[in-house]
């Protein structure tokens, strides 16, 4: 559904533009209809800059973009802008993703709106939004508030039902987790794995948390300074990572569990 090939981005470090730092280094994968690759590394190693690139929100400096069989990596704004039914993305902060002036109904349905799947108002519109928080786990009580009423699990489901609402091939989700709290980071990824199996969108599900990536993850690719250090199946990834900044990175992860086994023990 969706393959990156030697995607790299580098910005200019001064104003003459002879120097420049790179923040994607040459990076390589693809992501099957239904399956989610999971992206783990640092903060800082370029994570959320590969999602706008994956996105087509950023052009990457080199290398290819391919959707659906179509090299996207080059088309313009107005042609992207045709395509960004199919492809979506939920950011770390769900509160800057819906307008605070708009009510949550109005939220979920303009994007219908603006690719023209509903009118506004119509009977299919109101059907639609209403199967959509039946699926992500909202009333209907909520469609009438605002964002700042709603606590922050309930505005990141009605993010995920907004998205949802187009039906997307290819779903970018950056960190849409790590502001929740456990319980409710919990029942956000089960409604994203369920809508997964019914629509069999592609997923790139972006995190620094080791725990949370292996929960939806059927691969992980560990990231660093740019670069995709090893790629492969979750519980080769995990119980055996190649290098060795994978096995730090999972040696701290076992020490954080067993931390909060024992907190919980006691």
């Amino acid at each position: 559904m969706i393959a990156l090939e030697n995607i790299s981005k580098s910005y200019r470090k001064n104003i003459f533009g002879n120097q420049r730092t790179d923040i994607v280094k040459d990076v390589t994968f693809n992501i099957q209809k239904g399956e989610t690759l999971g992206l783990i590394g640092a903060s800082g190693c370029g994570k959320t800059t590969l999602a706008k690139i994956a996105t087509r929100l950023m052009k990457p400096t080199t290398g290819q973009i391919e959707f659906d069989g179509n090299d996207i990596t080059a088309v313009s704004e107005t042609e992207m802008r045709k395509m960004r039914q199919q492809i979506q993305i939920m950011f770390q902060n769900p509160e800057s993703a819906l307008n605070p002036r708009i009510k949550i109904y109005d939220s979920i349905a303009e994007i219908m709106r603006i690719h023209k799947i509903h009118k506004k108002n119509t009977a299919d519109e109101k059907r639609k939004v209403k199967e959509l928080i039946d699926i992500v786990g909202l009333q209907e009580e909520h469609l009438l508030r605002y964002p700042g009423e709603l606590s922050g699990g309930q505005v990141q489901r009605a993010v995920l039902a907004r998205v949802l609402s187009v039906e997307p091939k290819f779903i970018v989700a950056d960190e849409p987790t790590s502001m929740l709290d456990v319980s409710v980071q919990a029942q956000i990824l089960k409604i994203l794995k369920d809508a997964q199996k019914e629509y069999q969108f592609a997923c790139l599900f972006i995190s620094h948390n080791i725990g949370v990536v292996k929960a939806v993850s059927d691969r992980i690719a560990i990231m660093n300074e740019g670069m995709i250090l090893e790629e492969g199946e979750v519980n080769s990834i995990i119980d055996a990572p190649k290098t060795e900044f994978g096995k730090a990175l999972m040696d701290n992860y076992y020490a954080d569990f067993y931390v909060e086994l024992d907190r919980v023990a006691n």
